[in-house]
């Protein structure tokens, strides 16, 4: 069965995660989100919770098998984290590149190393649709085929 393509409005839109190494502290949250703001993202949804090892699997799928992937699911769980739903001012943009394009600054500013990266963003506009079903199920116009939801 192919995957389904997105609609237009969630091929404008990509998922952002600040992982746990970026919300165990209130301030560097706070400076994140000015961060976004100042580069011309709107957050249209966000969700404040500990990722379930199901949705952290549903999230990494194309990394199985991969010598990081059970160390990307442990830390991904580990603690809080921000699921955010991105839009972008310029709507002429590509959200997903320009996310993915701003990504380095807040993993070298908020980051550990490794898997210790302190956000993650969708690679597609395909992904990105994906994705953001196993978060945001309101938002995605058909269900999650990796979780169920």
């Amino acid at each position: 069965m192919a995957s389904p393509t997105p609609t237009p409005t969630l091929a404008r839109r990509t998922l952002a995660i600040f992982k746990p190494d970026l919300t165990a502290n209130a301030s560097s949250i706070e400076l994140a989100f000015i961060m976004l703001s100042t580069r011309g993202f709107v957050p249209i949804a966000r969700m404040h919770f500990t990722m379930t090892r199901a949705q952290a699997e549903a999230l990494y799928v194309e990394h199985v098998g991969k010598p990081f992937y059970e160390g990307l699911i442990d830390f991904t769980c580990s603690g809080p984290s921000r699921a955010i739903v991105l839009e972008h001012l310029d709507t002429g943009v590509d959200v997903v590149q320009k996310w993915r394009a701003h990504m380095p600054k807040f993993r070298e500013r908020f980051g550990e190393g490794g898997c210790r990266n302190a956000v993650h963003g969708s690679d597609s506009a395909e992904a990105a649709a994906r994705e953001i079903a196993i978060f945001f199920p309101d938002l995605a116009p058909w269900r999650c085929r990796s979780c169920g939801r």
